[in-house]
């Protein structure tokens, strides 16, 4: 309906059945932004728990989970549920109009809000690790709480739970929340066999099995019988459920024992996932391999731990200081250069 004013100006004024579908709309637009938001996280649940894949192909999201007690996993489910059940309380509000459903629903955002908030600045500033999934259930958030207070007609919602997201995130953003770091030995899945005690020099590398530097590194020290020399230990930063299927199948391979750099290569080159149950064992020294990195503020493989003596330990990162190391210590007699080696294969016929 429009009305001309004294100045010549038309202004639009709200009649009661305008304005009660104006809020229809936002009301579907609010319960659509919800159900998309409940179905992802449905889908990335299911991804995770029974695919052994993620809809975030970044590496942060593994890392984050490590630090969550429930797992990446139980925080994605949990996030759901949340969702379907906001979905589900702001359904019935709708239909059945009662203050208290609309607080319930309200009640329940800024709760999340807090949560996220908390989260996302544990991630960002503890952390320093940007999880794309929780920004996306961030910037979710924020959108159900836009259009909630669009549809209550208040805006001081909007302000409420930008405030309490604020609080949450800037309370773990000064907070400095670092975990207990575990004894190195604690991180290894794979061990040579022998008297630790008795050897000349013990040796931790960190690796992964997506990590080129890692499997060259590998390759030399298959083809050099002196890594005997000394007593090793492996630990991988991997914790993906693919990832742990491999390294179980690297812990049962019978040539573990007298080369396990052999058993890398060769479980590595495989395209699908070795099948068998992951040991308990394997899954506690991976978690244990991730706390032990954020502890040391490392950020990349392989690293090597060498002990040499009572008190004297060595640390070294990546793959060049690590062979001119172990080949100062007579483990390394020859290399393999894999750069004449990529050169001589077989190249593939042309079409």
């Amino acid at each position: 309906m429009s009305m001309t004013n004294d100045a010549g100006m038309t202004e639009e004024t709200l009649t009661p059945q305008s304005s009660r579908a104006r809020q229809t709309f936002w009301g579907v637009v609010l319960l659509a932004v919800i159900f998309l938001a409940a179905a992802g996280l449905s889908v990335e649940a299911w991804m995770q728990l029974y695919a052994g894949r993620s809809l975030c192909s970044t590496s942060a999201c593994e890392v984050v989970g490590e630090f969550v007690r429930i797992g990446e996993a139980g925080l994605v489910v949990t996030g759901a549920v949340f969702f379907w059940l906001v979905w589900a309380v702001v359904f019935f509000a709708r239909r059945y109009p009662q203050p208290w459903l609309w607080g319930s629903a309200t009640l329940l955002v800024c709760g999340a809000l807090a949560f996220d908030g908390g989260l996302l600045g544990y991630q960002f500033m503890g952390l320093g690790e940007q999880c794309l999934l929780c920004l996306a259930v961030g910037l979710s958030l924020g959108l159900v709480t836009a259009l909630l207070a669009r549809v209550r007609g208040s805006w001081l919602l909007l302000f409420l739970g930008l405030a309490v997201w604020t609080g949450g995130f800037a309370a773990n953003s000064v907070l400095r929340i670092d975990p207990d770091s575990p004894p190195v030995a604690e991180t290894a899945f794979l061990e040579s066999a022998g008297d630790a005690s008795k050897a000349p020099l013990r040796l931790h590398l960190f690796f992964s099995l997506h990590c080129g530097h890692c499997s060259e590194l590998a390759a030399n020290l298959a083809v050099n019988q002196a890594w005997q020399k000394a007593y090793w230990t492996l630990s991988a930063t991997d914790s993906a459920e693919r990832d742990l299927r491999r390294l179980a199948a690297i812990q049962r391979d019978g040539d573990a024992a007298s080369n396990p750099f052999v058993s890398i290569l060769r479980v590595e080159s495989q395209k699908e996932v070795p099948k068998g149950p992951v040991p308990e064992a394997i899954r506690r020294a991976t978690h244990k391999t991730q706390v032990f990195f954020r502890h040391r503020r490392w950020r990349g493989v392989p690293v090597l731990l060498a002990q040499e003596g009572l008190g004297k330990k060595v640390v070294l990162t990546g793959k060049e200081s690590i062979m001119r190391y172990l080949a100062r210590q007579d483990i390394l007699t020859r290399r393999i250069d894999m750069h004449k080696l990529r050169e001589n294969l077989p190249r593939p016929p042309e079409p």
